[in-house]
């Protein structure tokens, strides 16, 4: 990433802000390599799922306002709707992202149990993979590099690009499972997929509506169905889940201070400012220009 970008990261100018990229394959960019001077400023990830491999010395992310070290042999995850500030920490650090739409994602996932993961992925969004797991997808991003810098990228040779991407997914899908993410891979219910379904819509979506009906439309069942499936399953109904996920909005927004709170409101699809500072009062407790104070005050506190 430049070093002086700040606002919002698309798919659209994922290269522009990434600099040395390489289109892959349709909804996939790869980044080859990662140096210090290409360190990025805080973003806002709206539409694109972010992974990338540290190969050498040791990077510092603030990933929603969450301090993160990641050293050689770790791998990252990030999610549309995500607040990013990069600092590397060594000068020696190196790394390779691979950059994908979002329908492109789950095109790539639909096949493993990777959409089962996306929930607690979000928490776990830095990971150090099993030594074997992480060394093979080194080794795909390797041959990847590699390709590209001695080939003409080709439909022939977007395809092998695409399989050693998939290569890459199941050996992140493997190691996921021996670190105890997936004990037991069961045939699931209707109930439990679309419960899944449901997690999945909110994970991926960049910006979330207030209203269950929305989800549950998307779904093809009703409101009172999907509430009756969310409390089934986690005890809690989805009008809390989708809070959750709008409180998330707010305060990633928020800490983006290019924007307005005017133009934050309209973003989030709120019919007015006044509206739009009622419900974060609500929510909670405070002001959004309080709101927006406290989050910039610790934007880079470590917990």
């Amino acid at each position: 990433m430049t070093e002086k970008y700040k606002g919002t990261l698309t798919f659209a100018n994922a290269g522009k802000i990434c600099g040395n990229f390489i289109k892959i394959f349709d909804g996939i960019l790869f980044v080859p390599e990662i140096y210090v001077e290409s360190c990025g400023g805080y973003v806002m990830n709206e539409d694109v799922f972010i992974s990338g491999i540290v190969t050498k010395g040791s990077i510092e992310m603030v990933i929603k306002n969450i301090s993160h070290q990641l050293n050689a042999g770790d791998i990252m995850l990030l999610f549309p709707g995500d607040t990013i500030d990069c600092k590397f920490k060594s000068e020696d650090a190196k790394g390779s992202l691979f950059i994908c739409s979002v329908n492109r994602t789950l095109d790539l996932v639909k096949d493993t149990y990777l959409y089962r993961y996306m929930f607690k992925l979000r928490n776990d969004q830095v990971i150090t993979l099993p030594e074997s797991n992480y060394h093979n997808i080194a080794e795909y991003t390797s041959l990847i590099r590699r390709k590209i810098s001695s080939d003409e990228i080709t439909p022939l040779s977007s395809q092998t690009l695409l399989h050693l991407v998939q290569a890459s997914i199941s050996e992140l899908n493997e190691g996921l499972q021996a670190l105890g993410y997936e004990h037991h891979i069961e045939k699931i219910s209707s109930v439990e997929k679309l419960y899944k379904e449901f997690i999945m819509l909110l994970s991926t979506i960049p910006i979330h509506p207030r209203e269950v009906e929305w989800y549950a439309g998307q779904l093809n069942i009703t409101p009172k169905y999907l509430s009756k499936i969310c409390r089934d399953k986690s005890n809690r109904c989805a009008s809390e889940w989708i809070k959750e996920y709008c409180m998330l909005d707010i305060k990633c927004h928020l800490m983006d201070s290019s924007l307005s709170l005017k133009e934050i409101a309209n973003k989030l699809g709120y019919s007015s400012l006044s509206f739009f500072g009622k419900n974060v009062k609500r929510w909670f407790g405070i002001t959004p220009t309080e709101l927006r104070n406290t989050l910039c005050d610790n934007k880079h506190i470590k917990y």
